[in-house]
């Protein structure tokens, strides 16, 4: 095993929930398509913390809205 993959993990191990909770707050985000009433769909855009920041109507636009704010996406399982 690479050493510095071991002082990483190591380094991940060692932080508190809450210091966890901020990895990637800043330069990450997703999308997740919303039902609202009537049946549309709109698309939701959130911080790697969970909060909303924005919604569009269509996919591509929420793409869009991550890279112009320098925002890397992420696929959430």
């Amino acid at each position: 095993m690479c050493q510095s993959t071991t002082y990483q993990d190591e380094a991940l191990r060692r932080l508190s929930k809450k210091q966890f909770e901020y990895l990637g707050v800043f330069d990450h985000a997703y999308i997740r398509a919303v039902t609202v009433s009537g049946g549309g769909t709109v698309y939701a855009i959130h911080s790697a913390d969970g909060r909303l920041l924005c919604h569009t109507s269509d996919r591509q636009s929420a793409l869009m809205a991550l890279f112009e704010q320098d925002l890397t996406p992420l696929t959430v399982h």
